[in-house]
């Protein structure tokens, strides 16, 4: 069984109102730092082949609605930005870091796509247009957000 606490606190008990995680808080030989770089860096080609495989899977699902090639905005290298912050902020504070979360986003690909509805019976409905937002990831990562909320229940 999980025992899930009922406040919002730090699980460290020596510095309970520390959130922030200090890499110098302790003295460590100095070849640690550089013998972390190796998971790091492990870490950081999982992160980015994630990003890149989901990028290359939703790409691939916009140029069969398009015949020509699909070209990225600015707002995606906006995306791929404002996540590397906020994975930088998580490690710095020990919360969970984020992901492209290929399955969630073919799924959310998916929910916007529009198909024709003048097909012929048995014939595949042919994929028209796919629409762009983000209202709807916004509300589902405030949803799972809000699910520290229910640890009473």
């Amino acid at each position: 069984k999980i025992t899930v606490p009922n406040s919002i606190r730090s699980s460290d008990l020596e510095h309970r109102n520390i959130w922030f995680i200090s890499p110098l808080r302790k003295r460590l030989p100095f070849w640690v730092y550089f013998a972390s770089s190796f998971p790091a860096i492990l870490i950081f080609v999982v992160l980015f082949f994630e990003v890149e495989l989901t990028g290359i899977m939703i790409q691939s699902k916009l140029k069969c609605v398009h015949s020509t090639k699909v070209i990225k905005g600015t707002g995606y290298h906006l995306d791929i930005m404002i996540a590397g912050i906020l994975i930088s902020i998580s490690g710095l504070f020990g919360l969970p870091w984020i992901c492209a979360a290929p399955l969630r986003s073919l799924a959310h690909v998916a929910t916007l796509s529009k198909y024709s509805n003048t097909h012929a019976p048995g014939e595949k409905a042919r994929l028209i247009d796919i629409k762009d937002q983000r209202l709807t990831n916004i509300g589902v990562h405030l949803l799972i957000g809000c699910t520290i909320f229910a640890a009473p229940i």
